[in-house]
């Protein structure tokens, strides 16, 4: 009995070692975040594509591993934030309407670190600038109230729809929102591209897969998505009115 105490003792003394080096590793890893912001020159704090990247690699790198793969992605979500926070005031702006459905998605990937703050519609919502993103409904054709056609007006232009929750498995059961911030789109490799498309227009896109997500009766536009390169659709928009107002990366599936 007591050889067995003995053993167990030196195990905890094992993990306990671990989670120190662990500790150590994360307070290394928040010392570069000072560096970073001054290596981006005042560029974007917040890299969807990026953090895509990240999740994507730890999931190749976990094959095999004991450890379950969600607890881990999890870890790594919530890494991310806080590394995102000693950056910049990691705020997200809601439409109160909404909240029941945007908040447990925004939190079951962020984490309860990211302050909320409400508005009263998404026209006030991205006018606001006291938040770094902004959380909407993904569009569905069966929406009253379409928000996705006000990036396309002059005062918006600089909004674009970084990423899409839940992008993580073990969250599929949420409600779907977009993230929207004042972003340039980057693709991770696996992207979907979100653009609005006046409808005489369509026909230039036959020869693509492109699926419409939405109709804006009032000024017939259609939000389309394609999961295709930018270096594939670029030419298109280019001579075309269509606006891509949107890249997200796709969801990890294991």
């Amino acid at each position: 009995m007591e050889t067995n105490l003995q053993t167990l003792a030196g195990l905890r003394d094992q993990i306990d070692e671990i989670d120190r080096q662990i500790h150590e590793l994360i307070n290394k890893r928040a010392a570069i975040a000072p560096l970073v912001i001054a290596a981006k020159g005042g560029g974007p704090i917040w890299r969807p594509a990026r953090e895509a990247q990240v999740l994507r690699k730890r999931l190749a790198a976990h094959q095999g591993g004991l450890f379950p793969t969600p607890c881990l992605l999890g870890i790594w979500t919530e890494l991310m934030t806080g590394m995102t926070s000693i950056e910049v005031d990691f705020c997200f702006g809601m439409v109160k309407a909404s909240a029941l459905d945007t908040v447990p998605t925004v939190r079951a990937h962020f984490g309860a670190l990211p302050q909320l703050k409400a508005y009263r519609n998404p026209e006030e919502l991205l006018a606001a600038s006291d938040h770094a993103i902004a959380m909407l409904p993904w569009p569905q054709a069966s929406d009253s109230q379409k928000w996705w056609p006000l990036l396309l007006q002059p005062e918006f232009r600089d909004h674009r729809i970084g990423f899409a929750l839940p992008f993580l498995p073990s969250h599929e059961n949420l409600a779907p929102i977009a993230l929207i911030a004042k972003i340039a789109l980057e693709e991770s490799g696996d992207d979907t591209a979100l653009l609005a498309i006046p409808r005489q227009e369509f026909a230039n896109w036959s020869g693509l897969t492109v699926r419409i997500r939405d109709i804006d009766q009032g000024d017939d536009w259609l939000l389309v998505e394609l999961k295709e390169p930018l270096a594939k659709i670029q030419p298109i928009i280019d001579r075309s009115s269509a606006v891509l107002i949107g890249l997200v990366p796709n969801r990890i599936t294991v």
